[in-house]
This record gives C-alpha cells, structure tokens and sequence, in this order.
C-alpha cells in the first residue's frame, strides 16, 4: 500500500483524499483547524495539523508521495509567506523519505492575455503573485534525488462552488478533473514535468 501525505485537505484535498482511499492508497491529510480534525479521522484519513509557518510534524513526511494543494491565498499581505511556507516544506521533504511530489500550481502563473501559453513557454510574469509562484516551482524542482509534476490548475468549480459569468476567456477546470490531474500525475515517480490542468471557458 503506498502512502500519501496530502498538505491541504480543503476545497480539492479533502475530495481528493477520499477518492485516494477508495483507490486503496493510505491517506495522511492536513488541516490548520483543529476543529476539522474530527472530520478527517472519520473519513478514514490519518490526520494531522500542520501550520507551515509553525507547526510541522515530521512524521507527517514519512511518506512515498507528497502532494502540495497548500492554498495560495490572495488575503496574504505579502505572497512571499507562501514562498517561506514552501521552503519550510523543502526542508522537511530533504530530511524524508519522500521520493516524488505533486505540487498544484495556477494558470495565474501566466499573463492575463488572449494568448494560450504551453508550461515550456518563456514568459515575464506581470505581477508579483506570479514571479513568487513561479519561485516557488523551482524551489521545488531543485530538490535532489525528487521528481516533481508541478500542475498548473485553472480556477477550480463544482456543483458547490461555481464560478460568475464573465464575458473574457477564463481558465477554469472542474473539481473532478483537477483531480484526475493529480492520480495521473502520482503516477508519473521519475518525471520531472510541468502540465496545465485547465481548459479556456
């Protein structure tokens, strides 16, 4: 059985997580609330809070694979908490025994323009968000010895949380397909890749 550590166990983790457990995989999720603590212990996932900028239970890295779904939150006064967050998660990750990381980026990586960019694409991020997003990556990928798939998911709807309509382009992916993303992309242990998990709507 090959265990999975899940940092985030929110919006997409927790979903995710349970449809893990159905595919028979064991399941470490985390939370920052102790109050949701319950509800993963319930779902059959073992759990356990983690603050990245406290709060970091070693054992929650024992694991074969790590995935990232860690919220980049716009309320950050300053988005380079979100890259200290990753680099406290390196650290730990350098220590495991880890060997493979699913790391869900954003499409908000790349310019709000008309154009549909390819990750192999060269680009200028136009804001800072996106330059700390990007850092963020390749503090990732400098891990040694560690594959990493790094996906670059749309903004994520479900039946709960649909999106407003708008009249430009937008880079969307559902919640279930977000999800198919991330079981091919535990799939790939040795690939060192980077994929856009979103559709133009």
């Amino acid at each position: 059985m090959k265990i999975i550590s899940l940092l985030g166990c929110g919006h997409l983790g927790f979903p995710l997580a349970h449809d893990l457990l159905q595919k028979g995989y064991s399941v470490k999720g985390s939370t920052t609330m102790p109050s949701k603590l319950k509800r993963l212990k319930l779902a059959g996932i073992i759990p356990y809070m983690i603050n990245c900028g406290k709060i970091m239970s070693s054992d929650f890295f024992e694991a074969d694979v790590l995935i990232l779904t860690l919220p980049y939150k716009k309320s950050f006064s300053d988005p380079n908490v979100y890259k200290d967050q990753i680099k406290r998660v390196c650290e730990k990750v350098k220590t495991s025994n880890i060997k493979h990381i699913v790391f869900t980026s954003s499409s908000s990586v790349y310019p709000k323009d008309d154009r549909i960019y390819l990750p192999s694409d060269n680009f200028i991020p136009t804001n800072l968000r996106a330059k700390v997003l990007l850092e963020c990556e390749g503090l990732l990928n400098e891990l040694e010895n560690i594959s990493v798939v790094t996906i670059r998911l749309g903004g994520i709807y479900d039946a709960e949380h649909l999106i407003k309509k708008s009249t430009k382009p937008r880079r969307l992916v559902s919640n279930k397909d977000a999800i198919e993303h991330i079981h091919n992309a535990i799939n790939k242990v040795g690939d060192n890749v980077c994929i856009n998990g979103f559709t133009i709507l």
